[in-house]
């Protein structure tokens, strides 16, 4: 199991070795790697690509050092077969820098750029070679962790070695059975979707629908109409019946994301649902009986919005009857480097590119960023940074937005308004960090909200209320 960020020693050891294959017509890579590497390696040799395939259909291997250059057919044409029939195993190629063409043919079979065959760059691949077996001892424990959590909870698409975490999902099985609703708070991109799938599949309407709606995304006018469906001919444009979200989880779980933005005459009409079980639809008369699981999720605090009166108070208490808070990524740290590596394989497969080590500076970056948009956030930044990357690691340069974040954080308040910088750094508060990394977003989109918000990882509905909150405003365009 997975504590706190570190590996467990035991992964591969001389019983269960790191299984490296060395494909070159010379001996000279594969005696210098078995002696160098450690008896966690298991070093073989093949001197021809057939041979390799022979030995790759009887034996399996983690690792392939590939020499390009190799006789009846060529390096290049093996990772050609392999990305067909192992798509996912590391590779590690070995040429001459005047072996351009097959260089770039390689990038774009998703593999990294070769190393070269002299003894300067001999060093690098003993290098690599430890940190590839580094990113499977991760690789191999998240499998195990997400095992784990499968067969004591029924899901383990939401990654944690926290404690906190492993209480809510704790906390959840007690009541995976039960009607009771469940009101799921947390920031935007901490998984509160995730969380209302895992309880919905490990209770007992596994096999009855699953409708999501996000309360927040669909125009006030339409709102109604999506809960609770339309007749035909009940408003300009209605031209057949609608059903609604709650007919279509009838027998199943309706979860209602940012239920906090609702208006009070809708949150009338959603507490009869919950009280009666049945509703009308828009423009008809006829009384819909629905059995419904209700989940609720919102980034609000909906106390405050009670005791302001923007949320009803009694349809609060309806809803809240089981809370479970999520914790911010930032208050996750050991969880960083965990969903970085699971990240790192699933979108890293995604975009073709066999990108398997982090640099250290990198997780340095990772771990020193505030995460305003969660998980979320984190996702996006690492498949950004793969597609940044040489191919070969993330390294911190992989990730400007986040350096640039760290910089402005970094000065004084004199240095940010143009001042001389004297070179002493400061700590900000959190709330001061958010905003400046979303003002210089949107100075960078020239106030373009949708990219903005796909880049720092959030919904344009939260990037909205984080320039209200922060009393952001666009620059005035003055005629020429």
């Amino acid at each position: 199991m997975i504590r706190n960020g570190q590996m467990p020693a035991d992964v591969f050891t001389g019983d269960n070795p790191y299984r490296i294959l060395v494909v070159d017509r010379r001996r000279r890579t594969a005696v210098g790697l078995k002696r160098d590497l450690d008896d966690r390696f298991s070093i073989q040799h093949a001197v021809t690509a057939d041979t390799a395939l022979q030995m790759m259909g009887i034996s399996a291997f983690d690792l392939l050092v590939l020499q390009l250059k190799l006789p009846l057919f060529s390096g290049l044409e093996l990772a050609g077969r392999l990305k067909k029939l192992k798509p996912n195993l590391a590779v590690i190629p070995v040429g001459p820098p005047q072996m351009s063409h097959e260089a770039e043919d390689m990038r774009r079979l998703g593999y990294p750029p070769p190393i070269p065959p002299d003894k300067n760059s001999y060093p690098e691949l003993v290098a690599r070679c430890r940190e590839y077996m580094n990113t499977e001892t991760w690789y191999r424990n998240i499998d195990r962790l997400k095992e784990d959590l499968e067969s004591r909870y029924g899901y383990s698409r939401m990654l944690s070695q926290t404690a906190e975490i492993n209480d809510i999902y704790a906390r959840l099985s007690r009541v995976s059975d039960a009607r009771v609703p469940i009101l799921i708070t947390g920031e935007s991109g901490t998984g509160k979707e995730l969380v209302a799938r895992m309880i919905h599949n490990a209770c007992d309407r596994l096999n009855q629908p699953f409708i999501a709606i996000n309360c927040a995304a669909v125009p006030e006018g339409l709102l109604e109409s999506q809960f609770f469906g339309h007749e035909k001919g009940a408003f300009t444009g209605a031209v057949s019946q609608s059903i609604g979200k709650f007919e279509q989880a009838h027998n199943g779980t309706l979860f209602l994301d940012e239920i906090g933005e609702m208006s009070p005459a809708l949150q009338a009409k959603l507490l009869r649902v919950i009280e009666y079980g049945e509703f009308e639809r828009v423009g008809g008369s006829e009384t819909i009986k629905v059995d419904v699981r209700l989940l609720t999720a919102t980034n609000r605090n909906l106390e405050q919005r009670v005791d302001k009166g923007k949320f009803r108070a009694d349809l609060f208490y309806r809803i809240n009857v089981f809370p479970v808070h999520l914790p911010p990524l930032r208050e996750r740290n050991g969880d960083i480097l965990l969903l970085t590596y699971y990240f790192l394989k699933r979108l890293g497969q995604r975009n073709n590119r066999q990108v398997n080590i982090i640099h250290p500076d990198a997780v340095r970056l990772l771990h020193s960023h505030p995460w305003p948009g969660n998980i979320r956030e984190l996702e996006n930044a690492i498949e950004r940074a793969i597609l940044l990357s040489d191919g070969i690691r993330l390294k911190a340069d992989d990730f400007p937005q986040l350096l640039e974040i760290q910089q402005a954080s970094s000065l004084s308040p004199e240095a940010r308004t143009g001042a001389d910088y004297v070179g002493i750094t400061q700590v900000r508060p959190l709330r001061d960090v958010e905003r400046d990394a979303i003002s210089n977003a949107l100075t960078a989109n020239a106030w373009n909200i949708a990219l903005t918000a796909r880049q720092l990882g959030i919904s344009r509905n939260t990037l909205y209320r984080k320039i209200e909150e922060h009393g952001l405003t666009a620059p005035v365009e003055t005629p020429d």
